[in-house]
């Protein structure tokens, strides 16, 4: 069963998939993984404390390599999403009552990117165990045959679970790992 991080208009369920940097809750860097396997890269931008805010971009197993190889700053990640467009968040009491803004990737101010110049450089197994993995399935996604003979998206768990903790949970750190 997967856990449901946040729910975008016409884009669907985003699911955590890995946590980058973590100093407590909220997650200040992570990977979201879409029903239809699209990746997103979301940062905390406003972390001090509850209601957090996010900033999501889709983004691509390429771009997400060389950031965490150091090839392309944190803040450039951002900026070379493949799509134009980013989601602004501002959790609600779950997913479901967030406030979600469209914005382009252009009009992002600096303040809600990390620092410009800025490399990933943790290089903890647990980010070396995700270097591989992204390795392994750049460029492959999930798809299957459909009956009509046409590649479909694989569908995500029927039953998903909210993942982030309530504002009462919050104040405990967890290890989401």
């Amino acid at each position: 069963m997967k856990n449901i991080y946040f729910s975008l208009p016409k884009i669907g369920y985003l699911y955590l998939e890995k946590v980058l940097v973590e100093i407590d809750v909220p997650p200040l860097l992570f990977v979201c993984k879409g029903e239809q396997n699209g990746l997103y890269l979301c940062v905390c931008t406003d972390s001090y404390k509850p209601p957090y805010e996010y900033l999501a971009v889709e983004t691509t197993e390429e771009l997400l390599l060389q950031m965490l190889c150091n090839k392309i700053t944190m803040y450039d990640a951002f900026k070379q999403s493949p799509k134009s467009v980013a989601f602004k968040i501002k959790e609600g009491e779950d997913f479901r009552n967030d406030i979600i803004n469209l914005v382009q990737i252009h009009e992002i101010s600096d303040e809600d990117l990390p620092q410009k110049g800025a490399f990933f450089e943790i290089k903890t197994e647990y980010i070396k165990e995700y270097i591989s993995e992204l390795q392994r399935c750049k460029g492959k996604h999930n798809v299957y045959p459909s009956p009509d003979g046409k590649e479909t998206p694989a569908i995500v768990a029927e039953n998903p679970v909210a993942y982030r903790k309530s504002k009462n949970e919050k104040k405990q750190k967890s290890n989401r790992r």
